[in-house]
């Protein structure tokens, strides 16, 4: 069954049989047929856009005209085909005239089926309900207007009754518009005696004298005209409606709050201290995108009348604290770097992550934009990473602890020789046992013991005990503390003058030198080679000549090597001396300025360790 049969409304009005403005014969016919044909849904549908008609209106009395008169008009016409066939028989067995008719039991009410547009009718369920409420009132007041109604007036003055048989009405198209102008139907009353047909031209007329001048339905008044359809709702015209413009919204770049996951580690298992659950972003970052309202689209209703479109809203967004809006008004961006926070419908960036409590598995690794602080310890094995500062109100375990800041320990390490701290500024703590430290600038402890600590200023342990035993220290500038080394023979080692960054670099670059240096003498034994046996031979000219080609670039970046090398030394020697200060410094002590180096063996007080003419003096 194809789509247009099955939401045809003149197929879907034959199932309401006690409304059903069809002849008897045509219902008998079809009633099989379509009872087999229509689904439940379909009769539902159909009852959902049905108008009840009671017999008390006016409308349902001019039906019931209308059918009385056809049937009568049926029972001549068959009577007369039987006589013609039998005309012995029909003298016999001739009933009264208007029996049949007479004895017809019509319904007591009939439904008229309302129809609708099959691509969407351009009212909302509740306008569509209210137009069904409506329109009965209205057909009502306009067929109180019919001959026929005027005929019975005079029948009930004592007029006489051959005017009845001399009526003849012309069939009339009622026009109904919805109160919004967005929809019409017609409602069409069938000729009676004599009178004609609905025409073509009646329709068109009807139209315009209702105004109806956009969407209208084409088909619709072309199968008025072919089928007829008395007493029947037919749709003939649908407006466009307007279409509201989108409302502008926004798009949450990160999530408002963060669910906590874990990684994976290569061997598949879980890692419970990788986690995520901290949403760190960066000065600039967007996050969130504004998507501007639209303006909709104009419709115009079956008048003509333009409909203007509703525009959508401007999306709402609040502006928290270290964000802002771009020039253009369409991303919200951060200004600084920092930890994402949502509160109070806005998000905010917030310089500084407040951990409460231990870094520990229920907060996992830190990886954070801005400054970290920390009420608790850091636990053996976790992580904080900062773009800022760290301060640990604790005490630190075997960790890892790195900034771009400083760092501040309260309470002090205990590395258990796992310990690293790294930081571009200073690093301070308590005490500092069995860890590694760099440091950009210096670094401060009651006492250090069995840690090797680097950095490009000073070390200095001077509160509390004061105590620097075992390890390697290196400092750019100076070590100052209470006492170096310890009655156990302790072996320490203490370098200063130069800062653990140059170190490194003098150190990569001498073994540079040594090593294009090796490669130097290799190619030049397999230059004095090829010399001596190429000749004229062509392939082992080539080889020569790309070896020595070779050997122009090496010798270029030794030579370059050895420059650098030697200014960095030149201005080490220029630079700052170093010094090493202590009350009191045991031995075995391994110390190096610069490039002088002497080991202190036996116990001295009032240390005051520099270079004076090339050689390093102890007071």
């Amino acid at each position: 069954m194809s789509k247009k049969e099955k939401n045809n409304p003149f197929r879907l009005f034959s199932l309401f049989k006690k409304g059903a403005p069809v002849t008897a014969e045509e219902d008998e016919q079809k009633q099989s047929s379509e009872a087999e044909q229509v689904s439940q849904e379909e009769v539902a549908e159909a009852a959902d856009n049905a108008i009840e008609v009671k017999g008390d209106s006016l409308i349902y009395s001019l039906w019931r005209e209308w059918k009385e008169a056809e049937d009568r008009q049926k029972e001549m016409e068959e009577r007369r085909d039987e006589a013609e066939e039998h005309t012995d028989m029909q003298a016999d067995e001739e009933e009264p005239e208007e029996h049949y008719w007479q004895e017809k039991q019509y319904p007591e009410s009939l439904e008229v089926f309302l129809e609708i547009s099959e691509e969407g009718m351009p009212l909302t369920e509740q306008e569509l309900e209210t137009e069904r409420q409506k329109v009965l009132i209205s057909l009502q007041t306009k067929v109180k207007q019919h001959p026929m109604f005027s005929q019975k007036k005079k029948k009930v003055d004592g007029e006489e009754d051959e005017e009845e048989e001399s009526l003849n009405v012309d069939a009339e198209v009622i026009i109904y518009v919805s109160k919004n102008c967005m929809a019409a139907w017609a409602f069409i009353l069938p000729p009676y005696g004599e009178g004609k047909a609905l025409s073509r031209s009646q329709l068109d007329q009807i139209l315009e004298d209702s105004s109806i001048r956009e969407g209208v339905d084409e088909k619709a008044l072309e199968r008025i005209i072919e089928e007829q359809p008395y007493f029947r709702l037919v749709l003939i015209a649908c407006g466009t409606p307007m279409i509201p413009g989108d409302d502008g919204y926004v798009i949450e770049n990160f999530a408002q709050e963060r669910e906590k996951s874990f990684a994976v580690d290569d061997r598949g298992k879980m890692d419970y201290r990788a986690q995520n659950s901290i949403q760190g972003v960066r000065e600039g970052e967007v996050l969130c995108q504004i998507v501007a309202p639209t303006p909709g689209t104009d419709g115009v209703n079956i008048q003509g009348d333009v409909i203007p479109a509703k525009a959508g809203k401007e999306a709402k967004l609040l502006v928290g604290r270290n964000t802002k809006l771009s020039e253009d008004k369409t991303q919200l961006v951060a200004t600084i770097d920092g930890q994402l926070k949502y509160q109070a419908g806005r998000f905010n960036v917030e310089p500084r992550l407040d951990v409460s409590g231990d870094v520990n598995y229920d907060v996992g690794n830190i990886d954070f934009y801005g400054d970290v602080r920390i009420t608790g310890d850091v636990r053996e094995g976790f992580t904080v990473r900062s773009a800022g500062s760290v301060i640990v109100d604790g005490l630190v375990e075997a960790a890892l602890i790195e900034a771009e800041g400083d760092v501040i320990i309260q309470k002090g390490i205990a590395g258990d020789e796992r310990a690293v701290i790294r930081a571009g500024g200073t690093v301070k703590a308590a005490y500092m046992e069995n860890c590694t430290v760099y440091a950009g600038k210096e670094v401060h402890a009651a006492h250090i013991i069995g840690s090797d600590i680097f950095c490009d200023e000073k070390i200095i342990v001077k509160n509390g005990r004061g105590i620097i035993i075992g390890g390697r220290h290196v400092a750019g500038q100076k070590i100052e503390a209470s006492t170096i080394g310890c009655r156990a023979e302790r072996p320490t080692e203490l370098v200063v003058g130069e800062t653990p960054n140059i170190q490194k670099k003098k150190e990569g670059l001498q073994e540079s030198i040594e090593k294009a240096g090796k490669e130097l003498e290799e190619m030049d034994r397999n230059i004095k080679y090829l010399a001596g046996m190429a000749g004229n031979h062509a392939e082992r000219r080539q080889k020569m000549e790309e070896l020595l080609m070779h050997r122009t670039i090496l010798l270029d970046q030794y030579e370059k090597s050895q420059k650098e090398l030697a200014e960095i030394t030149q201005r080490g020697e220029s630079g700052v001396k170093g010094r090493i200060i202590a009350d009191t410094v045991y031995g075995p002590t391994h110390v190096r300025i610069r490039d002088y180096t002497y080991i202190i063996q036996d116990e001295i007080g009032n240390a005051n360790i520099h270079v004076e003419e090339n050689e390093i003096v102890l007071h």
